[in-house]
């Protein structure tokens, strides 16, 4: 399933999950008149299953659609729980489900800064921009530790290495992958520097540590083993994202994201 655009992203609400319908029968057996944009409906019989780590919703033979009407008693209580929503949040987004006080792993710099939810920056009006986050890594990119640092291209001494990793953040509205490299690298882990990990025993340890809290990873795993994975459960953190561009002639097509001004306690 393609991403959406920043032009669709931007059509939906700020908060709320965005949940992709998808047929499981061919094109002609679906309803004669599908639903047109902004219109109330209600599923039934739907059933789900993750596509690409993300959870979608599968239309069936036996699935339904019902067109509400905009007036009904459904539709208004779920417009005055989401209006609601929006004036308990209208200080910066915070899921629900998430305890308060939140007890985040990581400091910002910019802790005055409101919350922006993923949907907001990606489909925010410019190309360049700073924001904060509150977010779960759900993968990082490479996955083995001694992976993360690698030797510095321009430098003309061997030993220099450098940071690069690529995150892969969620909230409950979106999804964004975001690079964390060189010295906001090094900030974030608190000041260790890249080195060959593959040597540095003590580095590599420590990083071990901060990686598995940061990924909700049991104790008694390591990060990148095969167990690992099934038993992550990541804590929200708070994080301050940049957006920049890589091609100037073509800036949105080249957008990309990065961690800056964020340190792992």
């Amino acid at each position: 399933m393609p991403p959406l655009s920043r032009e669709v992203i931007a059509t939906f609400p700020p908060f709320g999950t965005v949940l992709p319908v998808v047929p499981d029968l061919p094109i002609e057996n679906l309803p004669l008149k599908l639903p047109t944009s902004s219109t109330w409906i209600k599923f039934r019989n739907l059933n789900c299953r993750i596509q690409n780590g993300i959870y979608v919703a599968v239309f069936l033979h036996e699935s339904k659609i019902s067109i509400l009407s905009a007036t009904s008693e459904l539709v208004t209580e779920c417009e005055r729980r989401y209006q609601g929503r929006l004036l308990d949040n209208s200080g910066g987004f915070l899921p629900q489900w998430i305890p308060t006080p939140l007890h985040s792993l990581t400091v910002t710099d910019y802790e005055h800064i409101p919350f922006s939810t993923l949907r907001q920056i990606l489909s925010y009006s410019q190309v360049t921009y700073k924001f904060r986050c509150l977010v779960r890594v759900v993968s990082i990119v490479p996955p083995v530790i001694e992976d993360f640092c690698v030797q510095k291209r321009s430098s003309t001494r061997a030993s220099e290495y450098i940071y690069r990793l690529r995150l892969t953040l969620e909230d409950p509205t979106s999804r964004i992958h975001a690079y964390l490299c060189d010295e906001d690298a090094e900030y974030f882990f608190n000041g260790h520097p890249a080195t060959d990990l593959h040597d540095a025993t003590v580095i590599k340890s420590a990083l071990q540590r901060k990686i598995n809290e940061l990924l909700g990873v049991e104790e008694h795993n390591l990060y990148g083993s095969a167990k690992s994975d099934k038993r992550c459960n990541p804590p929200w953190i708070k994080c301050c994202l940049k957006s920049y561009y890589l091609q100037k002639e073509d800036p949105w097509s080249s957008r990309c994201f990065k961690v800056f001004g964020t340190i792992l306690a």
